[in-house]
Protein backbone atom coordinates (compact mmCIF):
# COMPACT_ATOMS: atom_id res chain seq x y z
CA UNK A 1 0.00 0.00 0.00
CA UNK A 2 3.11 2.10 0.70
CA UNK A 3 4.51 1.68 -2.17
CA UNK A 4 1.48 2.52 -4.35
CA UNK A 5 0.74 5.95 -2.78
CA UNK A 6 4.35 6.54 -3.43
CA UNK A 7 4.10 5.51 -7.19
CA UNK A 8 0.41 8.05 -7.35
CA UNK A 9 2.61 10.56 -5.20
CA UNK A 10 5.57 10.98 -7.78
CA UNK A 11 3.03 10.72 -11.00
CA UNK A 12 1.00 13.74 -9.14
CA UNK A 13 4.13 15.65 -8.71
CA UNK A 14 5.75 14.97 -12.28
CA UNK A 15 2.32 15.90 -14.21
CA UNK A 16 2.72 19.35 -11.84
CA UNK A 17 6.15 19.71 -13.08
CA UNK A 18 5.38 18.54 -17.17
CA UNK A 19 2.17 21.26 -16.94
CA UNK A 20 4.53 24.10 -15.54
CA UNK A 21 7.25 23.68 -17.67
CA UNK A 22 4.92 23.81 -20.86
CA UNK A 23 2.72 26.71 -19.71
CA UNK A 24 6.42 28.26 -19.58
CA UNK A 25 7.31 26.88 -23.07
CA UNK A 26 4.37 28.26 -24.46
CA UNK A 27 4.86 32.17 -22.22
CA UNK A 28 8.60 32.30 -23.97
CA UNK A 29 7.55 31.13 -27.43
CA UNK A 30 4.70 33.49 -27.11
CA UNK A 31 6.29 36.46 -26.27
CA UNK A 32 9.98 35.88 -27.21
CA UNK A 33 10.25 39.70 -28.14
CA UNK A 34 9.59 41.88 -25.60
CA UNK A 35 11.46 39.22 -23.00
CA UNK A 36 14.51 39.64 -25.55
CA UNK A 37 13.96 43.13 -25.63
CA UNK A 38 14.01 43.59 -21.99
CA UNK A 39 17.35 41.40 -21.60
CA UNK A 40 19.06 43.17 -23.84
CA UNK A 41 18.19 46.92 -21.77
CA UNK A 42 19.38 45.00 -18.61
CA UNK A 43 22.79 44.04 -20.34
CA UNK A 44 22.43 47.65 -21.67
CA UNK A 45 21.96 49.00 -18.13
CA UNK A 46 24.36 47.22 -15.95
CA UNK A 47 27.41 48.00 -18.60
CA UNK A 48 26.39 51.57 -18.10
CA UNK A 49 26.47 51.19 -14.33
CA UNK A 50 29.74 49.88 -14.36
CA UNK A 51 31.19 51.50 -17.22
CA UNK A 52 33.60 54.61 -16.86
CA UNK A 53 31.76 56.51 -14.57
CA UNK A 54 31.24 53.83 -11.62
CA UNK A 55 35.02 52.97 -12.22
CA UNK A 56 36.07 56.57 -11.86
CA UNK A 57 33.80 57.26 -9.05
CA UNK A 58 35.61 53.59 -7.26
CA UNK A 59 39.10 55.24 -8.18
CA UNK A 60 38.60 58.23 -6.03
CA UNK A 61 37.33 55.86 -3.01
CA UNK A 62 40.08 53.86 -3.06
CA UNK A 63 42.71 57.06 -3.01
CA UNK A 64 41.15 57.65 0.87
CA UNK A 65 44.06 58.37 2.81
CA UNK A 66 43.83 55.74 5.27
CA UNK A 67 47.14 56.07 6.68
CA UNK A 68 46.50 59.49 7.34
CA UNK A 69 44.25 58.74 10.82
CA UNK A 70 46.53 58.85 13.45
CA UNK A 71 46.40 57.64 17.61
CA UNK A 72 48.62 59.30 19.59
CA UNK A 73 48.66 59.07 23.21
CA UNK A 74 46.60 55.36 23.88
CA UNK A 75 46.49 54.67 27.17
CA UNK A 76 43.82 51.98 29.23
CA UNK A 77 42.56 52.80 32.09
CA UNK A 78 41.09 50.80 34.92
CA UNK A 79 37.45 50.27 35.77
CA UNK A 80 37.98 52.19 38.98
CA UNK A 81 41.06 54.57 39.98
CA UNK A 82 44.33 52.57 41.38
CA UNK A 83 42.40 49.23 39.92
CA UNK A 84 44.50 46.65 37.98
CA UNK A 85 42.65 45.82 34.42
CA UNK A 86 41.18 47.95 31.42
CA UNK A 87 37.39 49.24 30.82
CA UNK A 88 38.70 51.93 28.24
CA UNK A 89 41.11 53.05 26.05
CA UNK A 90 41.37 56.97 25.75
CA UNK A 91 43.35 57.98 22.34
CA UNK A 92 43.88 61.15 20.75
CA UNK A 93 42.79 60.44 16.76
CA UNK A 94 44.42 62.82 14.02
CA UNK A 95 42.45 63.00 10.89
CA UNK A 96 44.63 64.46 8.61
CA UNK A 97 42.46 62.53 5.21
CA UNK A 98 40.13 64.52 2.78
CA UNK A 99 36.47 63.28 4.07
CA UNK A 100 35.36 63.27 7.69
CA UNK A 101 35.37 59.90 9.74
CA UNK A 102 32.84 58.49 12.13
CA UNK A 103 31.92 55.11 13.29
CA UNK A 104 35.15 55.25 14.59
CA UNK A 105 36.36 52.12 16.98
CA UNK A 106 39.67 50.95 18.25
CA UNK A 107 41.26 47.13 17.80
CA UNK A 108 43.96 46.70 20.53
CA UNK A 109 46.51 44.15 21.42
CA UNK A 110 47.47 43.97 25.26
CA UNK A 111 48.84 41.23 27.35
CA UNK A 112 48.20 39.93 30.76
CA UNK A 113 49.58 39.51 33.78
CA UNK A 114 50.86 35.47 34.32
CA UNK A 115 49.83 34.87 30.72
CA UNK A 116 52.19 34.87 27.60
CA UNK A 117 51.49 35.98 23.93
CA UNK A 118 48.80 39.04 23.52
CA UNK A 119 45.23 39.39 23.27
CA UNK A 120 42.69 40.92 21.06
CA UNK A 121 40.12 43.43 22.08
CA UNK A 122 37.67 45.80 20.31
CA UNK A 123 36.35 48.93 21.67
CA UNK A 124 32.87 50.14 21.50
CA UNK A 125 31.91 53.23 18.68
CA UNK A 126 32.71 56.49 19.37
CA UNK A 127 29.61 58.57 19.21
CA UNK A 128 30.45 61.39 16.76
CA UNK A 129 32.93 62.40 13.77
CA UNK A 130 35.98 64.00 13.34
CA UNK A 131 36.54 66.41 10.77
CA UNK A 132 39.70 66.49 7.94
CA UNK A 133 42.66 68.71 9.87
CA UNK A 134 41.01 68.04 13.50
CA UNK A 135 42.02 66.50 16.69
CA UNK A 136 39.59 64.59 18.94
CA UNK A 137 40.52 63.21 22.54
CA UNK A 138 38.14 59.96 23.10
CA UNK A 139 37.46 57.57 25.47
CA UNK A 140 35.47 54.56 24.27
CA UNK A 141 34.73 51.25 26.37
CA UNK A 142 36.14 47.74 25.62
CA UNK A 143 34.78 44.68 26.07
CA UNK A 144 36.67 40.90 26.64
CA UNK A 145 37.14 38.21 28.39
CA UNK A 146 38.34 38.48 32.03
CA UNK A 147 41.51 38.98 30.88
CA UNK A 148 41.08 42.19 30.77
CA UNK A 149 41.00 42.26 34.32
CA UNK A 150 44.49 41.58 34.45
CA UNK A 151 45.63 43.13 31.75
CA UNK A 152 48.49 45.52 31.68
CA UNK A 153 47.39 48.87 30.09
CA UNK A 154 50.75 49.91 29.15
CA UNK A 155 51.03 47.41 26.69
CA UNK A 156 48.65 48.49 24.77
CA UNK A 157 49.03 48.54 20.83
CA UNK A 158 45.89 50.00 19.19
CA UNK A 159 44.73 51.02 15.28
CA UNK A 160 41.65 53.06 14.15
CA UNK A 161 38.44 51.62 12.56
CA UNK A 162 36.11 53.45 10.79
CA UNK A 163 34.14 54.73 8.17
CA UNK A 164 34.47 57.93 5.88
CA UNK A 165 32.43 60.39 4.03
CA UNK A 166 32.63 59.74 0.60
CA UNK A 167 30.82 62.55 -0.55
CA UNK A 168 33.32 64.52 1.10
CA UNK A 169 36.21 62.62 -0.97
CA UNK A 170 34.80 63.48 -4.20
CA UNK A 171 34.28 66.87 -3.33
CA UNK A 172 37.96 67.19 -1.89
CA UNK A 173 39.00 65.52 -5.53
CA UNK A 174 36.73 67.63 -7.20
CA UNK A 175 35.00 64.84 -8.88
CA UNK A 176 31.72 65.99 -7.14
CA UNK A 177 29.98 65.21 -10.28
CA UNK A 178 30.66 61.25 -10.13
CA UNK A 179 27.56 60.83 -7.46
CA UNK A 180 24.50 62.90 -7.00
CA UNK A 181 24.91 62.93 -2.95
CA UNK A 182 28.12 65.28 -3.76
CA UNK A 183 26.21 67.98 -5.29
CA UNK A 184 23.49 68.29 -2.43
CA UNK A 185 24.22 69.60 1.16
CA UNK A 186 22.32 68.44 3.95
CA UNK A 187 22.69 70.41 6.87
CA UNK A 188 21.38 68.12 9.97
CA UNK A 189 21.10 68.89 13.33
CA UNK A 190 19.98 66.34 15.72
CA UNK A 191 17.31 66.62 19.07
CA UNK A 192 17.20 64.17 21.67
CA UNK A 193 14.06 64.16 23.22
CA UNK A 194 13.56 62.13 26.64
CA UNK A 195 9.98 59.83 26.78
CA UNK A 196 8.24 57.82 29.56
CA UNK A 197 10.04 54.69 30.84
CA UNK A 198 13.30 55.64 30.11
CA UNK A 199 13.27 56.06 26.28
CA UNK A 200 14.68 58.93 24.19
CA UNK A 201 13.26 59.68 20.68
CA UNK A 202 15.51 60.76 18.06
CA UNK A 203 14.43 64.18 15.67
CA UNK A 204 16.67 65.28 12.76
CA UNK A 205 16.03 68.68 11.11
CA UNK A 206 17.96 70.85 8.63
CA UNK A 207 18.28 72.68 5.26
CA UNK A 208 18.42 71.19 1.84
CA UNK A 209 20.53 72.67 -0.69
CA UNK A 210 20.29 71.27 -4.18
CA UNK A 211 22.88 71.96 -6.84
CA UNK A 212 22.70 69.07 -8.51
CA UNK A 213 20.87 69.18 -11.91
CA UNK A 214 18.02 66.13 -10.64
CA UNK A 215 15.50 66.73 -8.14
CA UNK A 216 16.15 65.89 -4.71
CA UNK A 217 13.15 63.51 -3.96
CA UNK A 218 14.54 61.39 -0.85
CA UNK A 219 17.62 61.03 1.65
CA UNK A 220 18.11 57.86 4.06
CA UNK A 221 18.99 59.15 7.86
CA UNK A 222 21.19 56.59 10.53
CA UNK A 223 21.69 58.09 13.96
CA UNK A 224 24.09 56.03 16.12
CA UNK A 225 22.93 56.56 19.87
CA UNK A 226 24.21 55.40 22.95
CA UNK A 227 22.26 53.51 24.92
CA UNK A 228 24.36 52.62 28.15
CA UNK A 229 26.36 54.69 30.01
CA UNK A 230 29.39 52.15 29.90
CA UNK A 231 29.28 52.12 25.89
CA UNK A 232 26.64 49.89 23.51
CA UNK A 233 25.04 52.11 21.23
CA UNK A 234 22.62 51.23 18.41
CA UNK A 235 21.65 52.47 15.17
CA UNK A 236 17.71 53.73 13.85
CA UNK A 237 17.44 54.58 10.49
CA UNK A 238 14.23 56.35 8.36
CA UNK A 239 13.87 58.82 5.53
CA UNK A 240 13.35 62.44 4.89
CA UNK A 241 10.68 62.82 1.74
CA UNK A 242 10.93 66.15 0.09
CA UNK A 243 10.74 67.65 -3.02
CA UNK A 244 13.65 69.95 -3.83
CA UNK A 245 13.99 71.42 -7.29
CA UNK A 246 17.83 71.87 -8.79
CA UNK A 247 18.98 75.36 -7.22
CA UNK A 248 16.40 75.68 -4.38
CA UNK A 249 16.44 75.53 -0.99
CA UNK A 250 14.22 72.98 1.48
CA UNK A 251 13.98 72.48 4.91
CA UNK A 252 12.69 69.34 6.71
CA UNK A 253 12.10 67.73 10.24
CA UNK A 254 11.85 64.26 10.99
CA UNK A 255 11.16 61.47 13.43
CA UNK A 256 14.19 59.46 13.00
CA UNK A 257 12.68 56.40 15.98
CA UNK A 258 12.67 55.77 20.11
CA UNK A 259 15.19 53.59 21.35
CA UNK A 260 15.44 52.70 25.15
CA UNK A 261 18.29 53.66 26.83
CA UNK A 262 20.14 53.88 30.35
CA UNK A 263 19.01 57.26 32.18
CA UNK A 264 22.75 58.00 32.32
CA UNK A 265 23.61 57.29 28.61
CA UNK A 266 24.66 60.46 26.49
CA UNK A 267 25.26 60.66 22.68
CA UNK A 268 23.82 60.44 19.10
CA UNK A 269 25.20 61.37 16.08
CA UNK A 270 23.67 61.11 12.43
CA UNK A 271 24.64 61.03 9.16
CA UNK A 272 23.00 60.93 5.34
CA UNK A 273 24.25 57.29 4.32
CA UNK A 274 22.34 57.73 0.86
CA UNK A 275 20.51 60.34 -1.32
CA UNK A 276 17.51 59.40 -4.03
CA UNK A 277 17.60 62.08 -6.96
CA UNK A 278 15.00 61.71 -10.33
CA UNK A 279 15.21 63.83 -13.20
CA UNK A 280 13.12 66.78 -12.76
Amino acid sequence: MGAESRVVRGAIIGGVVAVMIHITLRFALRHWRPLLAFWALAMINQQCSSGSGGSARSDVLASFERDEIVLAGVVGLPYQEGKPGIAHVAATVTNGASATIYDIRLVCRYQSRGRDGSSLIWSEYHIGEIQPGSSERIKVAVNGSGLLQSAIPDSLQCEPMFEFVRSDLLRARGRAELDVAALIDIDIAVEARAEPYGHRTIWASGLIDNASEMRFARADVECRVRTHSHGPSVTIRNAIYLRVNPGKRGAFRVRIGEVAVDRKAQGHHCRIIGVEAVTP
